[in-house]
């Protein structure tokens, strides 16, 4: 009986040790991978020290979590390259060695921890570039004082638009804020009959892995907001990167700050 009790033991211990191996080789495989998958990368140089970046990730954490650590590494003197997609040398202005990337494309999500948009951990780190004042320009000025409105319509997670201004939300912003403001519209796909990638003025604007199913949506279920555009005379931002073709998308944008 001892002797089956031992031999059942060592079976035990013999299996749990072959279940531990497997994991551990499913974790290495996996961080691989993950690593593989980031969409922020970043080196250190072991001699002069300075960080190097490469950003693929989503806009909105390019300039809430890349942009203002690299733009903190500049002000140190700690900033080496930076890489991102096209467009993104006007964010990343104050670096001169800045290189766009047709194949560093916007990915959701994957980002590391340390530049999770929801939980940013160190803001020791964190300094965000002044770009009112770097593109503060004579070329786009008004009478009013400027409001953006961006309307986020699009599929999200392969389910339909949540979270945007719908019809009735837009004429009540429209008819309150127009006469005050010098309010300038921007929806991602705004002529959504045509597929966006065709216009010119569009160079510089970078499509995440999401924009054929985006795309396809403006056709299948389209916002119809051109007349209440046309009514309140809304001045969209489609409207100033087709007007002044020599800047790309993003540097109209922060131009119009």
């Amino acid at each position: 009986m001892v002797k089956f009790f031992r031999s059942a033991s060592s079976i035990f211990q013999c299996v749990f040790v072959g279940i531990a191996i497997l994991k551990f080789l499913q974790f290495l495989v996996f961080h691989r991978y993950q690593m593989k998958e980031l969409a922020v990368q970043i080196d250190v140089d072991r001699i002069t020290g300075k960080v190097s970046l490469r950003v693929c990730c989503e806009f909105g954490y390019d300039l809430q979590c890349a942009v203002p650590f690299a733009y903190w590494l500049h002000s140190n003197g700690k900033l080496g390259n930076t890489i991102g997609p096209m467009g993104s040398t006007a964010l990343y202005y104050f670096n001169h060695h800045h290189v766009e990337d047709e194949t560093c494309e916007r990915k959701d999500n994957h980002v590391p921890d340390q530049m999770n948009p929801h939980r940013i951990s160190n803001f020791r780190q964190w300094k965000p570039p002044d770009y009112k004042r770097y593109y503060q320009n004579a070329l786009f000025v008004f009478n009013r004082p400027i409001l953006f409105i961006h309307n986020k319509y699009a599929m999200e997670w392969h389910r339909p638009p949540v979270n945007f201004f719908s019809l009735p939300d837009l004429q009540f912003l429209f008819s309150k804020l127009s006469t005050r403001y010098k309010v300038i519209y921007h929806r991602p796909a705004l002529r959504h009959e045509v597929n966006i990638k065709v216009h010119s003025y569009l160079k510089g604007y970078a499509f995440d892995n999401m924009e054929n199913e985006r795309l396809s949506s403006y056709n299948t279920m389209p916002l119809n907001d051109e007349s209440l555009l046309k009514e309140y005379n809304i001045s969209t931002l489609d409207d100033f990167a087709a007007q002044y073709p020599q800047y790309d998308f993003n540097e109209v944008t922060v131009n119009l700050l």
